[in-house]
C-alpha cells in the first residue's frame, strides 16, 4: 500500500510542477498551429472581442469600420436605412447600437464591422441582448458584393421570439415566400431581451451551420458562398410591415457584449508553421483568457496588438483578443500569475508532506 501511496504522491507532485511551467508560457504568439473549434476544426485565424472589457471604441480601432452610409429604399412604403456612426457607443455593459428617430422624424440606424474584406469560411459569434422596442432587426452577416450569410432577430416577435437564418441570393416559392432551401425561421424558448445569448453561424464549404447558446438549430445547404466577404454587426429599421414591422415609437437599443471569430482568409498558400506549438490552441482557451495577448505577459504601457507576429513560414494569424485598457491587462496577468502561484503553492505543501512521510 505505501507504494500505491508513494506512487500517487509524486504523480500529484509532477503534475503540479508541469501545470506552473506551462500556465507561465501561455502567450497568444505560441499559436502558430492554428485555432481549434469545438468540432476540431482547425481555422488559421482568430479575432476575440471582450467588449465590456474594452476601452477603444470600433470608432478608434483600425481593424473596424464604423459604417457611415444610406441604403435606398426600393419600396415605395419604407424608408431609406441610415447608418449614423454615433448610434455605435462603447458603454460599460458593451457596445450599444441604437435606433432612434430626431426632433423631425428621421430614423437613424447603427452598424459596424471588419475592415478587412478577405473573410472565406470559419465560425462567427455574437453575444447580444436585442431590444424590447418592436420594429427593429439586429443582424450578423458575412457579405461580399453578390453573397451573404445572415443571422437575423426581429424585435417585432414577442411569445415566442424568433431567429431569421438565410443566404443570398435567396431562393423564392412561386406566392413569393422565401423558399426553405435558403432561408429558416426558429423559435427561441428565452426572452433574447432579458439576459445576453449566443448566436453563431459556421460557414463552411458545403453549408452552413446555425446554433443559438452553443446548440445546434438550423443548417442551409443550397447557394453557400464560396468568395470571401467582411463581417458586419447592424441594428435598423426601415418601417417596413412585412418584415421588420412598424417603425419603433421610442429609442431601441442592442448590446453586444462579445464577438469571436475563427475564419480563414484568401491568399495563404503555405501550411501554418507550428514551431511553437505543436497543436492548435483551442477556443475555450482563448475565449476564457488562459492564453494571454503575447504583448501583455507582462504589463506594458503600450495597448495589446491586435494581431500575432509572423515569420517568413507561417501564415498571417489576423488573432485579436481586444484592445484591452491597462488596468485590465494588470488584472489579467494577475489572474494567470494568481493561477501558477496557487498551483506551486499546492505543489509545495505536497511536497512538505511527502519530506514529512519519508
Amino acid at each position: 500500500m505505501i507504494g500505491v501511496y508513494t506512487v500517487a504522491l509524486f504523480s500529484v507532485i509532477l503534475f503540479g510542477l508541469l501545470e506552473s511551467i506551462s500556465c507561465l508560457g501561455l502567450t497568444l504568439d505560441q499559436c502558430d498551429c492554428g485555432f481549434k473549434d469545438e468540432n476540431d476544426r482547425i481555422w488559421t485565424n482568430m479575432w476575440f472581442e471582450d467588449y465590456t472589457k474594452d476601452i477603444a471604441s470600433p470608432h478608434e480601432d483600425h481593424d473596424y469600420l464604423v459604417m457611415n452610409y444610406t441604403v435606398k429604399s426600393i419600396r415605395p412604403t419604407t424608408l431609406d436605412r441610415l447608418f449614423d456612426p454615433n448610434n455605435v457607443q462603447l458603454t460599460d455593459g458593451g457596445i450599444d447600437m441604437t435606433v432612434k428617430s430626431d426632433d423631425s422624424g428621421t430614423f437613424t440606424s447603427a452598424s459596424f464591422g471588419s475592415r478587412r474584406t478577405d473573410i472565406l469560411y470559419g465560425t462567427y459569434r455574437i453575444n447580444v441582448k436585442t431590444s424590447d422596442v418592436p420594429g427593429t432587426i439586429a443582424a450578423m452577416f458575412i457579405r461580399n458584393d453578390n453573397t451573404e450569410i445572415d443571422i437575423e432577430l426581429l424585435s417585432q416577435y414577442k411569445d415566442p421570439a424568433k431567429v431569421h437564418y438565410a443566404v443570398h441570393p435567396q431562393i423564392y416559392e412561386s406566392n413569393g415566400s422565401p423558399s426553405p432551401l435558403t432561408f429558416g425561421l426558429k423559435d427561441l424558448s428565452f426572452d433574447p431581451t432579458e439576459e445576453f445569448h449566443e448566436y453563431r453561424l459556421d460557414w463552411l464549404p458545403e453549408i452552413v451551420e446555425y446554433f443559438t447558446d452553443g446548440v445546434p438549430t438550423h443548417q442551409l445547404s443550397k447557394n453557400i458562398p464560396e468568395k470571401p466577404g467582411r463581417v458586419v454587426i447592424n441594428h435598423w429599421t426601415d418601417g417596413n410591415p412585412n418584415f421588420g414591422g412598424a417603425l419603433p415609437t421610442e429609442p431601441a437599443v442592442l448590446s453586444v457584449s462579445k464577438f469571436v471569430m475563427m475564419f480563414n482568409v484568401t491568399g495563404n498558400t503555405e501550411p501554418l508553421a507550428c514551431q511553437k506549438s505543436a497543436n492548435a490552441c483551442s477556443i475555450h482557451d482563448v475565449t476564457e483568457e488562459q492564453i494571454l495577448p503575447e504583448n501583455i505577459a507582462m504589463p506594458s504601457s503600450s495597448m495589446p496588438s491586435k494581431r500575432s507576429p509572423t515569420n517568413s513560414t507561417s501564415l498571417p494569424l489576423s488573432t485579436s483578443l481586444g484592445r484591452k485598457p491597462l488596468d485590465n491587462q494588470d488584472l489579467l496577468v494577475k489572474k494567470v500569475i494568481g493561477r501558477c502561484l496557487s498551483i506551486l503553492l499546492f505543489t509545495g505543501i505536497i511536497i512538505a508532506i511527502a519530506i514529512a512521510i519519508f
